[in-house]
């Protein structure tokens, strides 16, 4: 009689796990091609209940994470989207449901939205680590860095960045500004003029092109570059105070 109870223990026992591991295997990522497909429709609100469905029998299910965060981003909670990519930060695993550097890549973009200067920097160089090839990683960590008021550093990370992508406009004009701060005036010079090139239309670099070659008694050249600086609110103001100046 005990070995028919010892029997049946060891069969449930069995039929147990291989429930399990057909339900892992054939269920759960149905039901997860089923949430990409209505995350892609917008059906937020069920890919956030059934998400959350799933994440109560597996925890630790990163596709589940992965799936309910960009559904809260949809909704534009921000908040809660960046609480699910810590969790699975925690867990350190990657699908190809979830890839490491796209998601990397946004849980930097979200630390960077709440000002969690410290955390978004140790993203950036993670990525700089497993995408070295990649500009704008160098770029978002220079700008982090030039938040810490390390300029050495941050002129480090631009210049890489001009380096990997020499359309990089936005680079070339924090090297240029950062070198004005420096006191390399030719310097700053090319770079802000490389910026308008690339970009002709970036009125900041026009703004501080302006100021620059104001400081080098370049005074027609300050003003064709303040003149059009002032036709962005953003700089018209401190632009018509530089031409009155000049």
């Amino acid at each position: 009689m005990s070995q028919m109870i010892f029997l049946f223990i060891i069969l449930g026992t069995a039929l147990g796990a291989l429930t399990y591991f057909l339900v892992r295997t054939l269920y759960v990522p149905r039901q997860l091609d089923s949430l990409s497909k209505a995350l892609e429709q917008g059906q937020t609100q069920q890919v956030i209940r059934k998400a959350k469905k799933l994440l109560k029998n597996n925890a630790r299910d990163v596709d589940a994470h992965h799936l309910l965060a960009q559904a809260y981003e949809q909704e534009n909670k921000h908040e809660l989207a960046l609480m699910e990519l810590k969790i699975i930060n925690r867990i350190g695993n990657f699908t190809p449901l979830c890839p490491e550097i796209p998601f990397r890549r946004r849980l930097a973009e979200l630390h960077s939205k709440f000002n969690h200067h410290d955390e978004a920097l140790t993203e950036y160089m993670l990525l700089i680590d497993k995408d070295p090839g990649n500009a704008e990683n160098h770029f978002r960590a220079g700008e982090f860095f030039e938040l810490r008021d390390m300029r050495d550093k941050a002129l480090l990370y631009y210049r890489k960045a001009v380096e990997l992508d020499g359309r990089h406009s936005e680079s070339h004009l924090k090297l240029g500004i950062l070198l004005v701060k420096s006191d390399r005036p030719l310097a700053a010079r090319e770079e802000l003029e490389i910026c308008l090139k690339k970009d002709p239309d970036n009125n900041r670099a026009h703004f501080y092109l302006g100021r620059l070659l104001k400081s080098m008694n370049d005074y027609p050249g300050a003003l064709r570059s303040l003149d059009k600086a002032r036709k962005d609110p953003a700089y018209k103001v401190r632009a018509l105070i530089e031409i009155g100046m000049t």
